[in-house]
């Protein structure tokens, strides 16, 4: 995993998702779409390209699924630390029964403190292959 930093700090039109989905998956930031410019149909084909899966996941979920998962990292929705009333977007993953942050993709940010932080949704991002078919 190779740490990819916001080229868009703002409260508008940030593109810390994009960034953590960078991190994550190895692709270039300049491929990745932004969040807020019709992100869906867009993150879908430029991932599918690159052979990986882009899901959504409730808190519950969340750690059902990763408690027989640890140090899968995963982007959580946490409220941003520079804007008010907005989210940020972290990579995250459990290790030793901990959440624990792996990356802010905003280098002006303070670091985190996970445990004690709402974190309002979860991404998962999945290879394609070795998934069932």
């Amino acid at each position: 995993m190779i740490p990819q930093y916001q080229k868009v700090i703002d409260s508008e039109k940030g593109d810390c998702t994009s960034a953590c989905i960078a991190t994550i998956t190895g692709i270039p930031l300049d491929e990745i779409p932004n969040v807020h410019d019709n992100f869906y149909p867009a993150i879908i084909e430029v991932l599918d390209k690159h052979g990986w899966v882009y899901l959504e996941i409730g808190q519950k979920v969340y750690f059902w699924i990763f408690a027989s998962l640890p140090d899968v990292p995963v982007i959580a929705s946490v409220p941003s630390q520079s804007f008010k009333d907005r989210m940020h977007s972290l990579v995250v993953h459990v290790h030793d029964d901990r959440l624990e942050v792996l990356h802010d993709p905003n280098p002006n940010n303070k670091p985190y403190n996970i445990e004690h932080i709402e974190i309002k949704g979860w991404s998962l991002l999945l290879r394609k292959e070795g998934l069932p078919r």
